[in-house]
């Protein structure tokens, strides 16, 4: 396949690629670093959300994470990719933020991914916001909500 673009974009899967390097990179960097190679999280916005969730599906032992945190996700790949609602077995705790008067990427999104976490027994949280669309964490206010509570539920949930 050809490209008519200066640079092509990256086909799939890419992106889960680069994701899973840049985990590896970390986890082999981590005492220079200073941090604990067993506390690693993925966080990811929309399109990126769907990376961190799909990269968090697939982990491996040098992949291996300790928490996702994914805001206004998209749960479903492009054709011939895996939606990360089919590796759900796999993932660490993850929690999950949400606008309810999201068109980008629907509520549903989110909703269903959490049904499954919740279904397997996986610690996650679900937190939706009414009247909020995406990318609504631009307003100050919801961004130090959300960063809160993300952080609480990794210090009670992230496993070592």
């Amino acid at each position: 396949q050809t490209c008519a673009l200066p640079i092509c974009p990256a086909q799939w899967p890419a992106m889960i690629d680069d994701a899973k390097t840049a985990i590896r990179w970390v986890r082999s960097n981590a005492t220079r670093l200073g941090i604990d190679p067993a506390r690693i999280a993925v966080v990811g916005y929309s399109a990126g959300g769907f990376i961190g969730l799909t990269a968090a599906g697939t982990q491996d032992e040098a992949t291996r994470l300790s928490a996702c945190v994914a805001y206004y996700a998209v749960a479903e790949g492009p054709p011939g990719s895996s939606s990360p609602l089919a590796n759900v077995s796999r993932f660490p705790p993850t929690v999950l933020f949400h606008g309810v008067a999201d068109m980008t990427s629907p509520l549903e999104n989110s909703e269903r991914l959490f049904q499954t976490l919740r279904q397997a027994k996986l610690q996650s949280e679900l937190h939706t916001f009414a009247g909020q669309d995406h990318v609504f964490d631009r307003d100050p206010a919801f961004a130090i909500a959300c960063a809160n509570l993300a952080d609480l539920f990794i210090q009670k949930n992230a496993k070592a």
